[in-house]
């Protein structure tokens, strides 16, 4: 509500108090007993500023969020968490594409080719069966495939980086054809 809305609703109630002060007033000097006189000027604000909020012109938009986001923001975290799951209940493509380019990078570093099929045994045991069929049969795949496929995949970062192998980024196993 900006500052001219305010000040409209605001001569609005002054005035709306004024004149139920002044009507009760009357009343009250006319011979109609002090309560029924306070009724009468509450009726009179109750009704007034009622029509007052009615006829005045206001804002159906939301205010602008003036937050500025930082990395990692609850904010972040929110809508990062929404686009994982679909309106079923069931984990997004999007989310499933961006673990299927991590596990991708992943295995081919063991040089495993997710997308051969002469390397199907060898990408279903470094993953899980479960992690690989969610990176790897199409449909619909609850949540809890996908954090077991996002540990899969972290499990791989660790027995990589624990490996002695690992070492030099030249001595990394690669398959030849």
């Amino acid at each position: 509500m900006n500052a001219e809305d305010r000040r409209h609703r605001r001569s609005a109630l002054i005035w709306t108090v004024a004149i139920a002060a002044g009507l009760s007033g009357l009343a009250f000097f006319a011979g109609v007993t002090l309560t029924l006189s306070l009724l009468l000027a509450v009726t009179i604000v109750a009704v007034g500023t009622v029509l007052a909020l009615l006829a005045a012109p206001h804002d159906e938009r939301w205010p602008e969020a003036r937050v500025a986001l930082r990395s990692g923001a609850r904010r972040e975290v929110a809508r990062l968490s929404w686009s994982m799951a679909d309106d079923d209940g069931t984990v997004s493509d999007a989310a499933v594409q961006r673990l299927r380019t991590l596990a991708t990078v992943r295995l081919a570093e063991r040089g495993i080719d997710l997308a051969d099929p002469a390397d199907r045994s060898a990408a279903d045991s470094a993953l899980g069966a479960t992690a690989f069929r969610l990176l790897t049969e199409p449909g619909r795949h609850r949540p809890e495939a996908l954090l077991r496929c996002a540990a899969a995949i972290e499990r791989l970062d660790r027995s990589h980086s624990a490996s002695p192998l690992s070492a030099s980024p030249h001595s990394a196993p690669r398959r030849t054809a």
